[in-house]
C-alpha cells in the first residue's frame, strides 16, 4: 500500500483529534498506536514508533484504567513491539503482564487472551525458548477472526468520523 500516504493520514488525524478532543481520549491512543505501527514499519521509524508506542499505553491506562481490555490490548503491542526490536526483557515482561491480568478477568477464551498468548509465544520462540513458547496454548481460528473483526469494524468507524469531522 501507500505507506507514505497512510503515514500522513494517520498524522493529521493525530493531530485533529489531539486539537479536538479532551485528554487522555481513547480514540487518540488508537490513532497513536496505528501511527507507531507504520512507523515500526521504516529501517528509521522505530525511535519514533517507540515514542508512540508508550503515549498511546499511558493515554489508554490513564483514560480506562489499568485493567480494561483495551489497556490490555496496548500493553501487548507495547510489549510486542519492544520485543521485536530488541527490548526483550522489558517486551517479556508487558506481554506476561499483558496476558496474567486477561486471564485473570477474562479467561482464556477472550479474543486479548488469546493475541496476548500468541504475542508471549512469538517473543519467546524469537529469544530460542522454543519450549516455553509451545507450552502457551494458542488462541483458535476463530478467536483470532472474531477479534480481527472487531478491530477493523472499529478503525471503520474512526475513519468515518474522522472524515465526516473534516468536511
Amino acid at each position: 500500500g501507500d505507506f507514505a500516504g497512510s503515514e500522513r493520514l494517520l498524522r493529521e488525524g493525530l493531530t485533529a483529534a489531539t486539537r479536538v478532543l479532551p485528554a487522555p481520549y481513547p480514540l487518540v491512543a488508537t490513532m497513536r498506536t496505528r501511527l507507531a505501527d507504520q512507523l515500526a514499519e521504516r529501517d528509521d521509524g522505530w525511535p519514533e514508533a517507540e515514542r508512540h508506542y508508550r503515549a498511546a499505553l499511558a493515554e489508554t491506562r490513564a483514560a480506562l484504567g489499568p485493567a480494561h481490555p483495551r489497556t490490555l490490548d496496548a500493553l501487548r503491542d507495547v510489549g510486542y513491539a519492544l520485543a521485536t526490536h530488541g527490548l526483550h526483557d522489558e517486551g517479556e515482561r508487558m506481554l506476561r503482564e499483558a496476558l496474567d491480568v486477561g486471564l485473570r478477568l477474562h479467561g482464556p477464551r477472550h479474543p486479548s487472551v488469546a493475541y496476548s498468548m500468541s504475542g508471549l509465544s512469538q517473543a519467546l520462540a524469537a529469544r530460542g525458548l522454543v519450549v516455553e513458547a509451545d507450552r502457551l496454548t494458542p488462541a483458535t481460528s476463530s478467536q483470532r477472526q472474531m477479534a480481527n473483526d472487531l478491530h477493523r469494524g472499529l478503525e471503520l468507524l474512526i475513519c468515518g468520523l474522522l472524515q465526516k469531522n473534516s468536511s
